[in-house]
């Protein structure tokens, strides 16, 4: 699975977008501008392993934590790409979860349907 990205905030007309491709597809996913998107951005290119969790979600561990703070006024949604505090690890909800150490990064903008199907291990790079 590969990631890439279009623009990091020097055009605002632009929204950072990251694609994961793997056996199950293309997921295409649109980030926010925030101080927690640049460093993981800045981790790239990573080698993880996603599995399933709480039948909600697919989470992947980071080598290292960010150092982002939980928002708490975020209310998870189905096809939110967020970074878990406590853990360190980057997901994506496929079903309703509720609010919980959470910081928001993203929106899967398509493919979403593919999560639910499998684990997969996934190599994630920048491609510009």
């Amino acid at each position: 699975m590969t990631v890439w990205t279009n623009t990091m905030g020097a055009n605002k007309e632009h929204n950072l977008q990251v694609i994961l491709e793997g056996e199950q597809g293309e997921i295409l996913i649109e980030l926010i501008d925030n101080e927690a998107t640049k460093e993981f951005v800045a981790m790239l290119p990573l080698e993880l392993e996603w599995s399933d969790f709480a039948g909600k979600e697919k989470i992947a561990d980071l080598p290292s934590k960010l150092q982002a703070k939980k928002d708490l006024s975020y209310i998870p949604q189905v096809g939110d790409f967020f970074y878990y505090v406590p853990w360190g690890n980057i997901g994506i909800f496929y079903k309703q979860q509720a609010p919980s150490d959470l910081v928001y990064l993203g929106k899967v903008i398509s493919g979403l349907e593919r999560l639910q199907k499998q684990n997969f291990r996934a190599r994630i790079s920048m491609k510009k």
